[in-house]
């Protein structure tokens, strides 16, 4: 395990052994009022001098983007899942740690991409339903970025189709350091195969144990996001969420944005994993993360929680946090989730039942549906059926 983080390991111990102002549609006016801000917020990679622009390396024009998959306001309201089992478990004994799910137009399949295995860097999967059955369909990144230590630290990959290229987001250790960095590789379909740009590793901050958990989001103004975990903790200190508009050549442009600090006594100074849903009703954006401790001999606190924001450049509203998932029949200190949308308009979660240290050998997909209530908040439904 990498020291001070839950973001996991090695080949035998595998990764993360590893009321006021709550209505968004207040939010503008609340801001100064409600949000308490931060600072220290880590901007991810930008390119250095020389990156290649070309479509294919994320110039725009390019090809015309494909339209991302849009959350739709259900017939009826959904029933809440059993608290106890609330999650659909995929192939229990198949290592498929940080999943994300991203939906392939061009072969009318879902695709899953998750944490480097012995013999994949960016293992994928397929599959015709977001409930499976999940196929392997390999190594969706044949070669690691140049600056990448060897020693298990191909972590949280995430695609998107940004601005007509197919990108994916990820992270890498640094060779020799304890940090982690963003990368970006781009390709010719969802399938790949990625090729990661080239650039140093000091495209983001080391001296702080870097950045990691990206993923990205589009806002109503149709400008893209990337979303990130500032990695504070590698060196005992607290972590924060913060977000960067992406520009038109699909790299982060602007100042760092910060989204949340974990400052709540129950968070032990984590949080990570971040992502955005939006509830189609009302149209709140809500920010999802994972948080809390997680001890050497198993015992967790660690959970899925979100807050109220009023876009994903925040601010974010940490005293309206609604807990969607802890400890339960399926295992303890669920987490490490990643947001979708499928093609029939459903907002999914997929995830990991188990905290690292708990089962650090077992880490399969879990999937729950997320829904929202009359008032916009969300919360975990039963499947659709």
């Amino acid at each position: 395990m990498v020291v001070g983080s839950t973001r996991g390991a090695g080949l035998a111990g595998w990764r993360r052994v590893a009321a006021a102002c709550v209505a968004v549609g207040l939010l503008g006016a609340l801001v100064t009022a409600c949000s308490s801000g931060s600072d220290g917020a880590v901007s991810p990679p930008a390119a250095p001098p020389g990156t290649d622009r070309s479509v294919g390396a994320g110039t725009v024009p390019g090809p015309a983007e494909v339209p991302a998959l849009v959350a739709k306001v259900p017939a009826t309201t959904p029933a809440p899942a059993d608290p106890d089992n609330p999650g659909i478990i995929i192939d229990p004994t198949v290592m498929r740690a940080d999943p994300s799910v991203t939906w392939d137009p061009d072969t009318r399949k879902y695709r899953m991409y998750t944490t480097q295995l012995w013999n994949a860097n960016v293992p994928m999967w397929v599959s015709d339903k977001v409930e499976g059955p999940w196929e392997w369909a390999g190594d969706a990144l044949p070669k690691p970025p140049e600056w990448a230590s060897d020693d298990f630290r191909l972590w949280t990959p995430e695609v998107s189709n940004i601005h007509g290229v197919w990108t994916l987001w990820a992270t890498a250790g640094v060779k020799d350091s304890k940090a982690l960095c963003l990368y970006r590789a781009t390709g010719p379909s969802a399938a790949g195969p990625f090729v990661a740009e080239p650039g140093p590793a000091k495209w983001c901050d080391v001296s702080v144990g870097g950045a990691i958990d990206p993923q990205t989001i589009k806002d109503d103004a149709g400008d893209w996001w990337l979303i990130y975990k500032v990695n504070r903790n590698v060196y005992g200190n607290r972590t924060g969420l913060a977000a960067m508009r992406l520009g038109a050549d699909g790299l982060p442009t602007g100042a760092a944005q910060p989204l949340l600090e974990a400052t709540e006594p129950w968070q032990h100074d984590l949080v990570e994993a971040p992502g955005f849903i939006r509830d189609p009703g009302t149209g709140k954006w809500w920010l999802t993360y994972s948080g809390g401790k997680i001890e050497p001999d198993g015992s967790t606190n660690y959970q899925v929680s979100a807050v109220p924001c009023a876009g994903p450049a925040g601010p974010c509203f940490a005293q309206f946090r609604v807990s969607l998932l802890k400890t339960n029949k399926q295992g303890a200190g669920p987490g490490e989730q990643s947001t979708f949308v499928d093609t029939e308009g459903n907002t999914w979660m997929s995830y990991n039942p188990v905290a690292p240290f708990v089962a650090p050998d077992s880490r399969p997909l879990a999937l729950v549906r997320v829904a929202f209530d009359d008032k916009g908040v969300p919360y975990v439904a039963r499947p659709p059926t």
